[in-house]
């Protein structure tokens, strides 16, 4: 007789890391939209929150922390800034004690 797998629904757990992505993700979306609230309305500022938004996206997914580790907009720009802030190396690169 053959075993089939459990369906991945079915009985999921839900976990500190599972939620803690979930919120980084909500928290990503308000903030990008609220950017794009402040391109439209010139009073609210938008640079900290597309810059908010592009954090939390980055702490919650490690793909897309990749994307933006491998852009030629962070190898010339922002990358020697980095390398000189350890704490900030260490949240972008998941390596203690980079510098």
């Amino acid at each position: 007789m053959k075993r089939h797998a459990p369906k991945a629904s079915a009985g999921r757990v839900i976990t500190y890391r599972n939620m803690k992505k979930i919120a980084l993700i909500i928290a990503a979306t308000i903030f990008f939209i609220l950017g794009a609230v402040g391109l439209l309305i010139p009073v609210i500022p938008q640079i900290p929150f597309f810059v908010l938004g592009l954090i939390c996206m980055s702490a919650a997914s490690d793909r897309f922390k990749h994307f933006i580790l491998g852009t030629s907009l962070y190898q010339k720009h922002i990358k020697q800034h980095v390398d000189k802030h350890e704490k900030l190396s260490e949240f972008l690169t998941d390596q203690p004690g980079t510098k």
